[in-house]
């Protein structure tokens, strides 16, 4: 379960952040309250109107997640969307709400 223990972050997915304008806490954020994929985390528009207001400025952002560690940070469009949107539809309930 991720909230039991510290979310470990990569050198690399916090350079992404910086560089895509993103905080560390925003891939926590996503870690936290999107929908877990077996490749990572995806907060969907259905996560982000359960938490606050800063879901909405994360709304479509992307968390890949390998090995209890977060190691990069994107927004998602096109297929990439679809395709995650696909397979957390199989999970009704948002991971921060679990």
């Amino acid at each position: 379960m991720i909230n039991a223990s510290p979310i470990k972050i990569s050198k690399h997915a916090a350079k992404r952040a910086s560089q895509r304008g993103f905080r560390e806490s925003d891939i926590r954020f996503v870690i936290e309250n999107g929908t877990e994929t077996s490749e990572g985390f995806f907060l969907r528009r259905k996560d982000a109107d359960l938490v606050a207001e800063q879901a909405k400025r994360l709304e479509g952002t992307f968390v890949p997640w390998t090995n209890g560690c977060a190691v990069s940070i994107y927004r998602v469009g096109g297929r990439k969307r679809r395709h995650l949107h696909r397979e957390g539809s199989t999970q009704s309930i948002p991971r921060g709400a679990r």
